[in-house]
């Protein structure tokens, strides 16, 4: 799946089923900006190596602010990578009590804040040689 942007509001839960041991992919020309208290629960059908976002936000002349925004209290799982920018922001707490699931990628810098904790899950669609 290609989208221009996503934004992702306040307290959200996004719910991925995966059929026959498939993945789900989705690329993102702009900037990905969640919302506090937003949720990804585990896939259905599938694992958290199955689940993949990336951003190519920053690539273009203007575009300083991070590639991925995650408010507080998020809890993620899957894959995310931001090749040419950053993930979080290194001036405020807004990643502050998030729970990951999986993998962050960057091309800057991926600033996580205080009471978060990341626990990594090699990607599939990075890592498997089979694909």
């Amino acid at each position: 799946m290609l989208f221009r942007s996503i934004t992702a509001r306040n307290n959200l839960t996004l719910n991925i089923e995966l059929r026959s041991g498939g993945d789900i992919r989705v690329f993102v020309k702009g900037q990905i900006n969640i919302g506090t208290g937003f949720i990804i629960e585990r896939p259905q059908g599938g694992q958290i190596k199955d689940v993949y976002f990336e951003t190519h936000y920053g690539l273009n002349v203007g575009e300083t602010d991070p590639a991925m925004v995650i408010g507080r209290n998020a809890r993620l799982r899957g894959t995310f990578y931001a090749p040419y920018g950053d993930i979080g922001n290194s001036n405020n707490s807004s990643f502050d009590g998030i729970m990951m699931y999986g993998s962050l990628y960057s091309g800057g810098n991926v600033y996580v804040h205080n009471n978060s904790v990341v626990r990594f899950v090699r990607s599939r669609a990075l890592w498997d040689e089979n694909r």
